[in-house]
């Protein structure tokens, strides 16, 4: 809702109650920072008024999130060999 506002969308475009508990349901696999960063994204980017579509906010996220998961999985296997390495 804090997005439409920002964007002076008509309160009468905004979805209804049920789409946006579709919204949550999607958005809580997303950590809280990516969230943001597309929500400032869509701020400096959205041309219509009318209110951004979910996809606007995962296609942003998608790539960030599977980068902070390699990420993780990464340091999670080098902390797995330096144990391994500290064992011999």
């Amino acid at each position: 809702m804090i997005v439409g506002k920002l964007l002076n969308i008509p309160i009468e475009k905004y979805p209804d109650n049920e789409a946006f508990e579709g919204w949550i349901t999607i958005l809580e696999e997303y950590p809280i920072d990516l969230i943001k960063m597309a929500s400032k994204n869509i701020l400096k980017t959205h041309k219509y008024q009318n209110f951004p579509l979910i996809a606007e906010f995962t296609l942003f996220m998608d790539d960030l999130l599977k980068e902070r998961k390699k990420a993780i999985h990464e340091e999670k296997r080098f902390l797995k060999d330096q144990k391994f390495i500290k064992s011999l």
